[in-house]
């Protein structure tokens, strides 16, 4: 039988549930994909990568959210999935829900197709503030180190003062903060964003910051990011792999 901790609060956005180790945060599902959340420690996620733990494929990613979390800038270490053959991958898998100021340090991440350091796969108009992951992450298309990819037909999406240090592989659209940002509406951005470390792509759409993207980048330095590629990849770039829409790009640097 399984013992949870008792959460502290009620889940509003006035009283949000305070999460103080990894077994609170894995309560989330449990508790309630629409309610407001905030950590309120650090929190060692070290056992997501025993053997035992989910039959060793590590955390299994929030799937659905639809609420509000805040990391608080606290900061969760050594978060651990192994799901190679899984879409939607990340400590959230899918998500419409509003997630700001999330740390994640000694983190490992593989999955199949949408896979993020934080975010496997957005499908809304939200914003990604304030994250940053440091750690590997891997898979095939729509690659990222924040979040693996987004989608909206219309609205805005704005990533924004996120990081990304360490490794990003995959074959098709791969970037240091996203691997695709396809929201349509104009007043989407990447902006303030830096990347540290090697993003390796060996199909098409591999960018420092971000694979392949419908939104405007501006102010962003790179300075110590490696590209790798195959020698038939095509739209490679030391910021966006491929631009796929009248969109700007201002005051950035690689």
């Amino acid at each position: 039988m399984v013992v949870f901790n008792m959460v502290t609060g009620t889940g509003t956005n006035n009283d949000p549930y305070l999460l103080y180790d990894l077994s609170e945060l894995e309560q989330i599902p449990t508790l309630g994909l629409n309610k407001y959340y905030q950590l309120a420690n650090d929190i060692d996620a070290s056992a997501t990568a025993n053997p035992s733990y989910n039959d060793g494929e590590g955390w299994l990613p929030i799937a659905g959210f639809t609420g509000n979390f805040n990391g608080n800038n606290k900061t969760i270490t050594d978060l651990y999935i192994n799901r190679p053959y899984t879409d939607n991958i990340g400590l959230f898998g899918s998500t419409t829900g509003t997630i700001y100021n999330v740390n994640i340090a000694g983190g490992e991440v593989t999955g199949k197709n949408y896979v993020g350091g934080i975010i496997g796969y957005l499908n809304a108009q939200r914003n990604v503030l304030g994250c940053s992951f440091k750690g590997d992450v891997s898979g095939q298309d729509n690659i990222g180190g924040i979040v693996g990819g987004t989608y909206s037909t219309y609205g805005t999406c704005v990533i924004s003062g996120c990081s990304f240090e360490g490794n990003v592989s995959g074959v098709n659209s791969i970037g240091g903060i996203a691997g695709i940002h396809n929201i349509n509406g104009s007043g989407s951005v990447i902006e303030l964003c830096n990347v540290k470390g090697v993003i390796t792509g060996t199909g098409n759409n591999i960018g420092g910051v971000v694979g392949n993207c419908r939104a405007n980048v501006q102010n962003i330095d790179l300075s110590d990011v490696i590209i790798n590629t195959a020698s038939t990849s095509n739209n490679v770039g030391g910021i966006i792999g491929y631009l796929n829409a009248q969109r700007n790009v201002l005051g950035c640097s690689f």
